[in-house]
């Protein structure tokens, strides 16, 4: 198992607080043809995802729940904690897609309204390099 090279292998929306970004980790997708995006997808199998919050005690916040939507449609909720170290979510069954989405993001109580997510990963390999 290894980290998927995420640049070229998914693409993340984040939605919270009204706000959306695409992170293209690296490549800017919106600035590239069509044909090149396409040559550029690749399908992922992921075993486990990792979540880090930023954790700067007490002037950010967190989020307590988060939701990945996959390419196929399927979703997983997420139970996050303030925890300043990557949280794990090993996945049920291996998960194979091109994209995934972290949205329905839920803030904690409390007097900070900075919650922020300081790294995604997800970690297993190339869907394409079995066969």
């Amino acid at each position: 198992m290894h980290r998927l090279r995420m640049s070229i292998r998914a693409r993340i929306m984040l939605l919270s607080m009204g706000f959306s970004a695409l992170i293209a980790l690296g490549v800017c997708l919106a600035s590239l043809s069509s044909a090149r995006r396409s040559a550029m997808r690749a399908t992922a199998q992921s075993v486990e995802l990792r979540l880090t919050l930023r954790a700067d005690y007490p002037h950010d916040n967190y989020w307590t729940q988060a939701t990945i939507e996959w390419s196929d449609g399927s979703e997983a909720v997420l139970a996050l904690t303030n925890d300043r170290l990557p949280q794990r979510f090993p996945l049920e069954a291996p998960k194979t897609a091109e994209w995934f989405v972290l949205k329905n993001l839920i803030q904690a109580e409390g007097p900070s309204p900075f919650p922020a997510l300081t790294q995604i990963e997800a970690w297993g390999r190339e869907a394409d390099a079995d066969q």
